[in-house]
């Protein structure tokens, strides 16, 4: 964009490192500008006065927004080109700033369309300019046409000649004053009447059909002029040289009949001011007429074009538009397109032609196609040396034709080339070829030259959307292998890590082991669980990054969930003599919906965080609703009095396996608890923010939309108790295990006939379907991924059997992808657990779909994980294990819960038995309760 001194350029933005960014970004586009930046209301009205050329404005500001920093430009009635470049990506925010006035919307992440949007902005304010000029002219000249007509009524009001106004069909409308008072009439005794029965013609018969007949001729068109006799009132008879003249309108349609009747002596004179008269009228309104004819023309084909350019998809289409939009204008029956060479100073044919008669033409544009333009070569040639539209006659070796060739085809006589220009260079030449059609007017070539700098910069964009679609493509293809890889190492990872801890919950079942064997299982399963939580962790950072994270929305109890995180976090608070306060707003809705589980994860990481790093002061979680223009959202904030975070490490808090100073002192953690809680966050509409301060402490923010719901969440009681048989009298349950994996198939089949079920076992989906058929199952689990026929195309298999429509099917596998879930719910499963899997959960979904209650453990078995009660009271665990065992409950951390475990095992295998499972069965309250009843023992 070449302009006469630099754009002044107005930034509206808080955050100063954006501003360079699009400062940089035009100024990379070739924009030459000078600029500066304000970020609160004060500054933007100082800056207004300086009168910018464009402003650039994020939408959310310190204390007022993009709409706000709109509505006073235009209250201070200020033609700015006002362009709002923001993070925000809602479409309602979007068409809120369009239908105020703002002149373009983009996105912070693509500022690549920042240069053209500038400067079609521009543009649009050079055409509001020319209009409004325009608009100034036509007022100017209203006001003479109405001078004018006040002239004309004095003109014909104080003639001395009779005078009058007629429709076509000869009633009277208007008579001057001298015809008037020479009849010695009033206007009412005359207005409305046919005029040959008027009273100037009541004395003659004659008179009265000769101006009936001249009535007729001029409402016909003809000017009619006689002389006749007439008897004023005074009883004066003069002669009067009289005629009736039609008026025509611009569709050449009569609307007037002007009758005028002099006396002999001054005829002469009168008829003379009139004709002048009429026709200084008629030459001002057919100037006017024809300048705004010119100024609508060119404002349409501007409207034209440009909607046709910025409506195409790819470059291609937006030439080929143009140069339809401006033959059709023109009425040019020839239109072609030539773009410039990737790899030369060429212009080359790309197939972009209009041809309004293709078989008149055909011949020509043959001869034209497939042929390249250097520079001065041809007008095409011509246009690339100058930059400058060329207009030229066409003899025969202009346009490459062999005489014979030009003989054959209907050739145009001329032909017209325009650039299509981007910066001042150009990047495509618009050719059209006529006959005798209208050529275009100096200024209408000017237009061009505008027209084609607005088709340069739609074809820039476009250019630049397709790049950067393919960039787009490559990205998500690489997403797509990324994600399949993951699952599929997901997938191969659970299968043997599946073993590993099944193995370990049977082998931990067994009676008669020694300590050193229980310690080392636990170690085996503490390390599987360790394993298998850094899977999980990955994986949901790489379903969030792919966009494949989902929501579970049900109905929540928030004073559950909140009187639950107390519970979990106040043993913890108190060791370290914190002080740890819940702060519920009066408003707070007892019910809502929203994705419990992660809102609880999101609030356990911050929770866990805030007390891990505060040694001194407290916690404080305070919780209220919201409802800002009728959107109800949740607000919590966890405030700590810890070490605070510097700036610099701010930036840190929510990247991927990053931490902080502190968090790398402290230790432990992956660093990816802050970063899924953000992704969480914002995956449910909301976000996280934290404000912090070195030596005071930290807020952590989350803000969430929520649904406020009127019935509660349905509660769902599970044994706290494991499993140990069915219930005497129960008939026989057959449960077919489908699993390609011997060690898989052999760790089900024991737990399963372990609790009394009859299990038959397949390798892939063909034998599944053979046993399902024979052995006729009461309940299937199937694996997924098996060679051959797969799990998915077994289940189908199975529902499209006469007895498989009832028999429930539960996918077991190690895909661990929610279109997995999805893709098994649709082929007609019945539920989904994933591997590894826990004893309790399978079967707590077999109990379900069989409707089984299991004979479980009571608190008088000789298993001692679950005498807890009994045990309560002869367990004395150690203070350093006894200490590491209820952090590690409060936070949830159960591979510190399985570690400290084991170390408790070598001394007291029951007591680390029984804290292990309570650990693995989530039963972290009864767990705590235990923990709390615990005398430290510090003999150990």
């Amino acid at each position: 964009m070449t302009l006469a001194t630099p754009l002044r350029l107005l930034v509206v933005e808080d955050f100063h490192p954006d501003s360079e960014l699009m400062v940089h970004e035009l100024r990379r586009q070739g924009i030459a500008l000078t600029w500066s930046r304000v970020e609160t209301r004060e500054e933007y009205l100082a800056a207004l006065d300086s009168m910018p050329d464009v402003v650039l404005s994020d939408y959310s500001l310190p204390g007022f927004d993009a709409l706000t920093a709109l509505s006073l430009l235009k209250q201070r009635g200020l033609d700015v080109p006002f362009l709002v470049v923001t993070g925000n990506v809602s479409e309602e925010v979007a068409v809120a700033c369009m239908k105020a006035g703002a002149s373009d919307y983009l996105n912070k992440d693509r500022l690549a369309r920042l240069g053209p949007a500038v400067e079609q902005a521009l543009a649009g304010k050079r055409l509001r300019d020319e209009k409004a000029r325009a608009e100034r002219e036509r007022e100017v000249n209203h006001s003479l046409f109405e001078a004018a007509e006040r002239r004309f009524r004095g003109i014909f009001d104080a003639a001395s000649a009779f005078m009058g106004l007629m429709d076509p069909a000869g009633t009277v409308l208007e008579i001057n004053r001298s015809a008037l008072e020479f009849a010695g009439v009033s206007l009412e005794d005359v207005v409305g009447r046919p005029f040959w029965e008027t009273p100037w013609w009541a004395s003659s018969e004659e008179a009265r059909e000769k101006i009936r007949a001249a009535v007729g001729r001029a409402g016909a068109g003809e000017v009619t002029r006689f002389e006749v006799e007439n008897t004023g009132a005074d009883g004066r008879r003069i002669t009067v040289d009289f005629s009736i003249t039609p008026v025509r309108d611009e569709s050449n349609r009569i609307y007037l009949l002007v009758p005028e009747g002099f006396d002999v002596t001054a005829r002469k004179d009168a008829e003379d001011e009139l004709r002048r008269h009429r026709e200084r009228l008629e030459e001002l309104v057919e100037t006017r007429t024809a300048e705004l004819h010119r100024s609508e023309r060119r404002a349409r084909l501007v409207r034209d074009v440009a909607s046709a350019a910025n409506a195409a998809q790819t470059p291609d289409e937006a030439l080929l538009a143009a140069v339809h939009s401006v033959a059709v204008h023109w009425g040019w029956p020839v239109g072609h397109a030539l773009v410039l060479a990737a790899d030369s100073p060429r212009l080359v044919d790309g197939g972009l032609w209009h041809l309004q008669d293709g078989d008149s033409f055909r011949t020509f544009a043959e001869g034209k196609a497939d042929r390249s333009f250097g520079i001065g070569e041809g007008l095409a040639g011509r246009v690339l040396a100058t930059g400058r539209p060329v207009s030229s006659d066409l003899p025969p070796d202009s346009v490459r034709l062999s005489p014979g060739a030009w003989k054959q085809a209907t050739a145009p006589s001329h032909g017209h080339a325009f650039p299509v220009t981007l910066r001042g260079s150009v990047v495509a030449v618009l050719e059209f070829f006529g006959g005798g059609e209208e050529a275009p007017h100096s200024e209408d070539v000017e237009l061009m030259e505008q027209v084609g700098h607005q088709v340069g910069i739609a074809y820039a964009r476009l250019e630049a959307e397709r790049k950067l679609e393919g960039a787009k493509e490559a990205a998500e293809k690489a997403n797509r292998a990324k994600s399949i890889f993951l699952a599929s190492m997901s997938h191969e990872i659970r299968t043997p890590l599946n073993a590993i801890l099944g193995f370990s919950q049977l082998l931990m079942r067994e009676e008669g082991l020694s300590s050193v064997q229980k310690d080392q299982l636990a170690s085996i399963n503490s390390s599987g669980e360790h394993l298998l939580g850094l899977i999980n962790d990955i994986l949901e950072m790489s379903k969030i990054e792919a966009g494949r994270a989902t929501l579970n929305l049900a109905d929540a109890d928030l004073h559950y969930l909140l009187d639950d995180l107390e519970r979990m976090f106040r043993r913890r608070t108190d060791e370290k003599r914190l002080a740890f306060e819940v702060q519920r707003s009066p408003g707070l809705p007892q019910h809502v919906v929203v994705d419990v589980g992660k809102l609880s994860q999101i609030l356990v990481n911050l929770l866990g965080n805030a007390v891990k790093f505060t040694r001194t002061g407290g916690v404080v979680v305070r919780l209220r609703a919201e409802d800002p223009e009728g959107s109800p959202r949740l607000v919590v904030d966890v405030e700590d009095t810890g070490p605070g975070i510097p700036p610099e490490e701010l930036p840190l808090l929510f990247q991927q396996f990053e931490q902080t100073r502190t968090g790398r002192t402290t230790g432990g953690g992956t660093g990816l608890g802050l970063a899924i809680s953000r992704a969480f966050a914002q995956l449910m509409g909301g976000d996280i923010t934290v404000a912090s301060r070195p030596g005071v402490g930290s807020v952590f923010s989350v803000i969430l939309p929520v649904t406020i719901s009127r019935s509660g969440p349905a509660s769902k009681e599970l044994s706290p108790h494991r499993a140990i048989g069915l219930p005497p009298g129960e008939p026989a349950r057959r449960i077919l295990v489908v699993d390609d994996v011997e060690a898989n198939r052999t760790i089900v089949s024991t737990m399963l006939r372990r609790i009394g079920f009859e299990v038959e076992n397949a390798i892939d989906g063909e034998s599944a379907l053979e046993v399902f058929s024979e052995w006729q199952p009461h309940l299937v689990l199937m694996d997924l991924r098996m060679p051959g026929m797969g799990g998915l195309k077994a289940i189908r298999a199975m529902r499209s059997s006469e007895s498989g429509a009832r028999v429930p099917i539960v996918a077991l596998t190690a895909s661990a992808f929610e279109e997995d879930r999805r893709q098994v719910e649709n082929a007609g499963g019945d539920g989904f657990v994933g591997k590894p899997f826990r004893e309790a959960e399978l079967l707590r979904t077999i109990g379900d779909l069989l409707r089984i209650h299991y004979v479980v453990e009571s608190p008088g078995d000789e298993a001692p994980e679950d005498s807890g009660d009994a045990l309560s009271d002869t367990l004395r665990i150690p203070e350093p294990i006894l200490s590491g065992l209820r952090d590690a409950v409060v936070t949830a951390d159960i591979e510190a819960v399985r570690s400290l475990a084991a170390e408790l095992g070598r001394t007291d295998p029951a007591a680390a038995n029984l804290v292990l499972d309570l650990a693995e069965r989530f039963e972290n309250d009864q767990l705590l309760a235990l923990l709390e009843s615990q005398e430290p023992n510090s003999s150990d």
